[in-house]
């Protein structure tokens, strides 16, 4: 009996522990990964070249076309998507990274491309300066990033491709092209390419004055926010919203340029790790049970200081970025026009509510500025991007959520992120991107065998 007295700790342990595993990132420091995000796409390590060299990679991808062999280039794996799967042969740039140089008069940079944004933020730091504009997360390549259109907020600010000028591409016959914007129609295809153009093996961005940030974040309900939309987003340089669908509230985060010199206020790492370690655990339980997903998401927002009001300063990077772990989970991502952002909002609700929908995270929203790049989200529109993400153990129901929100937003024409899970038909695609017709003729034109394709990339847009 006396064991007894132990059970109620250990099942904490326990819990303890599996809410643990559930936000140790998968990422690798070195070498490529195994995984992608979620673990639900396999890298080949089975045929995988890491070349040091530009001459390594060249070498890769002009026997692959050859040979008549098939080729994808992997990053870190923060993906959710299988688009950098490959059937055939891996090609990981992890050796192939560092900065090139920097054109102060210009204000550019030039880096290869398996370079990790987090490497680049602390490099342009020590340099003075700093990244334009960066998503929550600094995981991920710089070529990666702008193969996928990755994106921060700000209703003025593009998303990552809009701050390339430059780049170095190895095309699907093993050649060599250095591109900039004077290269016409493969310039505008490379920008977000979804790696089927080619290898970017050097790329050259915008940049500027190292900057500080001051944010600040205040609680409301998401029809408040609703009702001040333009006033909040047009009126601070970066805002993006973490909401919860079921308790009907949310968290607004406004981040302006601040001439202090010193960061102040800041969330104490560890502390908020531990926050993220429990939260992490409860969704992990409740998830086992879908049905009492939508009472207990109002009570852990209601009870669990989940949103909180606060004011602080930082270096840029480090307030674009989330500064804590992240549970592991599912993400999708659907990109409406901005002035379409109520009614999406709303109907995005209405459709978990009334189904029940066991989502168990916030879901983020962001504002990114439109450009004319044929593959981007923002091409010829201002964007709000939904981030919607879910764990659960039982097959199917991330999937529900996530094609279940598409067609809920459908009537919007609504977009999505390269990088995040999509289910889309090619005349889905080719009807969204009204440049489609023309990447395709670019990417024939660099890649007529289509040693850059796989199979998904194939179904999904008819190639």
């Amino acid at each position: 009996m006396s064991a007894l007295r132990y059970l109620p700790l250990s099942v904490f342990l326990v819990v303890l522990a599996w809410g643990l595993s559930g936000v140790l990132s998968p990422l690798r420091e070195e070498g490529p990964p195994y995984t992608n995000e979620d673990g639900k796409v396999f890298i080949n390590h089975s045929s995988i070249f890491a070349p040091s060299t530009r001459e390594g990679i060249v070498e890769v991808v002009r026997n692959a076309y050859l040979s008549g062999r098939r080729v994808r280039v992997v990053g870190t794996g923060h993906s959710w998507s299988p688009v950098s799967q490959s059937q055939d042969i891996t090609l990981s740039l992890w050796r192939y990274r560092g900065v090139v140089g920097i054109n102060r008069e210009k204000m550019e940079v030039t880096v290869r491309g398996g370079t990790r944004l987090s490497q680049l933020n602390e490099y342009l730091d020590k340099e003075g300066l700093a990244m334009i504009n960066l998503g929550s997360i600094s995981d991920q390549t710089i070529a990666g990033s702008i193969a996928t259109a990755t994106h921060g907020t700000g209703i003025t600010y593009g998303n990552l491709a809009t701050l390339v000028t430059g780049m170095e591409l190895v095309s699907g016959k093993g050649e060599l092209h250095v591109l900039t914007q004077d290269s016409g129609d493969v310039f505008k295809a490379a920008q977000v390419s979804v790696g089927m153009l080619g290898v970017v093996t050097e790329v050259t961005i915008r940049v500027t004055e190292r900057f500080n940030l001051e944010e600040t974040t205040s609680v409301t309900t998401i029809e408040g926010f609703l009702s001040n939309l333009e006033g909040s987003v047009g009126g601070s340089d970066h805002v993006k919203v973490w909401l919860e669908l079921y308790s009907g509230l949310c968290q607004v985060f406004e981040a302006n340029r601040s001439m202090e010199e010193q960061p102040r206020d800041n969330p104490n790492t560890l502390i908020e790790n531990i926050k993220v370690t429990l939260y992490s655990s409860y969704i992990r339980v409740i998830s086992l049970v879908p049905f009492i997903v939508p009472q207990a998401m109002k009570a852990i927002i209601k009870y669990g200081g989940v949103f909180n009001s606060h004011n602080r300063v930082d270096v840029s990077y480090r307030v674009f970025n989330i500064p804590f772990l992240v549970p592991t989970h599912s993400e999708a991502e659907l990109v409406v026009a901005y002035e379409h952002t109520a009614a999406a909002l709303r109907d995005l609700r209405r459709h978990v509510v009334e189904n029940s929908v066991p989502v168990n995270f916030i879901v983020e929203v962001r504002f990114v500025e439109a450009d004319d790049i044929w593959l981007s989200p923002e091409y010829g529109m201002k964007t709000t991007r939904f981030t919607l993400c879910i764990y659960s153990p039982w097959d199917g129901v991330a999937d529900n959520y996530f094609n279940g929100a598409f067609e809920a937003l459908k009537k919007y024409n609504a977009r999505f992120h390269w990088g995040k899970q999509f289910h889309v038909s090619p005349d889905c695609v080719w009807e969204l991107f009204p440049r489609f017709e023309d990447f395709a003729r670019v990417r024939q034109l660099m890649d007529p065998k289509g040693v850059f394709l796989n199979y998904f990339l194939k179904d999904s847009l008819g190639f």
